[in-house]
């Protein structure tokens, strides 16, 4: 059974251009580490980067107003990330949001399946995946909503059996 995920992280701001957080725990050696970004306007992640670890876009989800979240993944560090490391990503013009989290184990193929959904309403949903090729796989949620003028983190609590890692607005 795969471990649950562990926050290192967020930070929020509508005007950045490159988006960081400073973690707040410590990433162990052979973990991965996962790191999602919401960005608006123009939107559009070239890189993330902690200055040791060498990370993958696995996931992008385009909203076709120009909003767009993605997920970066760095599986099985060599080092641990020590709190107080910086995350940092380059690129957009603009951004609502970046968390970070590690799983403490690696991760066989750092993406099996994925499925992924826009919309606005009280009610989000990403639809079904696909079979997965793997046992113990992890799922991701993220949702991120701003307010009616985009520039305000709005609350959001997790449903029953699922865990909310990052709240921007607490």
């Amino acid at each position: 059974m795969a471990a649950d995920p562990i926050a290192l992280g967020s930070g929020s701001s509508v005007s950045a251009a490159s988006p960081s957080l400073t973690t707040g725990a410590t990433a162990p050696a052979g973990s991965t580490i996962v790191v999602a970004i919401y960005t608006g306007g123009s939107g559009g992640i070239s890189s993330v980067s902690d200055g040791a670890n060498t990370y993958t876009n696995i996931a992008l989800v385009a909203d076709g107003g120009g909003d767009v979240v993605e997920l970066w993944c760095t599986a099985n560090i060599a080092a641990p990330l020590a709190s107080g490391s910086t995350i940092s990503a380059t690129g957009g013009t603009s951004f609502g949001f970046i968390a970070a989290f590690y799983l403490p184990t690696a991760l066989a193929s750092p993406l099996d399946v994925h499925v992924s959904g826009s919309g606005s309403g009280t009610s989000p949903t990403s639809g079904n995946t696909a079979a997965t090729a793997q046992a113990n796989e992890v799922v991701i949620g993220l949702v991120a909503g701003l307010d009616a003028s985009n520039t305000t983190a709005q609350a959001f609590t997790a449903p029953s059996g699922y865990t909310d890692l990052v709240d921007p607005t607490q």
